[in-house]
């Protein structure tokens, strides 16, 4: 998104925020529900599923309908209440009976096994990007004991490009489908099952589908202000040559789409106006084909050489600024592409 286009629709979300604020500096929104997945056949394993909102005064806790801030153009915020002070439970409680049934227990209530989610965090914040944190526990008792406990998070990102309603909705969408499938893969691990006391259980859809993913890769790289420089090219190839030294097939198209967006600046000397070392800052994403943040990341790298006149030298300036772009920046890349974050983002 070019800058003035950002400026724009945050100018533009400015003066919707004026218009429904009012005098109360509260926005009211209303989150989707998750759509009930199929329930586990008869006979599967059960437990009674219990979840309650136990969230931090300054994060909803001292008011049970706040979600999150909304920010104008100045930054100043309004805040996201839901309608119902019951709705975080229910919406955590519908996106935790989905991520049961994926890995095929019922949260109907059985065995006297009970399933009690702490819901720690459910708050969305940002300035044209917005991201929707999701965090609880997973306690799972028998006969009043706990047995089993699992912290799981689930956050999504996504940029601010129309109605403020559709946003909420979108990203907090995303964000209940992690967290059912953060449930589901909690469910199917084999400690879960043995406190449970399911023996010989298949593992879950969503780690089975996890496993099998691993196909090429997508890859966009752009100036982050879409500025067509001289080097464009530089990033593009380095960008390539990371992604086969991280053993990353590309392939145009695809997706996941890795996103890569920096800016590039030289540094000078003062008195003469010569290049004498550069900054890059990067902003990584992995995206999905509906333009869902999977996973992101950022860096800044920075480097020094010998004086260059930019104007008698400009090819050496660029080979110069390749190298170092090579030594520094690309095993940057490469670290990240690397990391347990990314990979599993990923599907490898």
């Amino acid at each position: 998104m070019r800058p003035f286009a950002r400026l724009v629709t945050v100018s533009a979300l400015g003066s919707l925020l004026a218009a429904l604020t009012g005098c109360s500096g509260m926005y009211t929104t209303s989150i989707a529900t998750p759509a009930n997945l199929p329930a586990p056949p008869a006979g599967a394993p059960a437990v009674l599923l219990v979840v309650a909102d136990q969230r931090p005064p300054n994060e909803g806790g001292s008011d049970l309908r706040r979600v999150g801030t909304i920010r104008a153009l100045a930054g100043n915020g309004a805040g996201m209440r839901e309608e119902s002070p019951d709705a975080v439970r229910r919406l955590v409680e519908a996106a935790t009976a989905n991520g049961l049934a994926k890995a095929g227990v019922s949260a109907i209530g059985g065995a006297g096994a009970a399933l009690e989610v702490g819901i720690r965090k459910f708050w969305m914040d940002g300035y044209a990007s917005y991201t929707a944190e999701l965090h609880g526990d997973l306690v799972l008792k028998k006969g009043g004991a706990e047995v089993w406990r699992k912290t799981v998070k689930a956050n999504a990102t996504g940029e601010q490009g129309g109605s403020p309603s559709g946003m909420f909705n979108t990203v907090w969408g995303w964000a209940l489908e992690r967290w059912r499938d953060r449930v589901a893969e909690a469910a199917a691990e084999p400690e879960f099952l043995a406190a449970l006391g399911v023996k010989g259980a298949a593992p879950a859809p969503a780690a089975a589908e996890a496993k099998a993913a691993g196909g090429p890769v997508g890859l966009s790289v752009s100036s982050e202000f879409n500025i067509d420089d001289r080097q464009q090219l530089t990033f593009e190839i380095k960008a390539r040559d990371a992604l086969k030294k991280a053993r990353l097939p590309e392939k145009r198209g695809a997706f996941p789409e890795i996103a890569i967006r920096y800016v590039s600046l030289y540094e000078t000397n003062p008195k003469n106006g010569k290049v004498n070392g550069y900054k890059v800052t990067t902003r990584l994403s992995l995206k999905d084909a509906s333009g869902r943040i999977l996973w992101e990341d950022s860096f800044k790298v920075k480097g020094s050489f010998g004086e260059i006149d930019p104007k008698k030298d400009a090819n050496y300036l660029d080979a110069t600024f390749s190298t170092s772009v090579d030594l520094e920046w690309t095993t940057q890349l490469v670290r990240r592409l690397n990391s347990p974050e990314f990979r599993k983002a990923a599907g490898r």
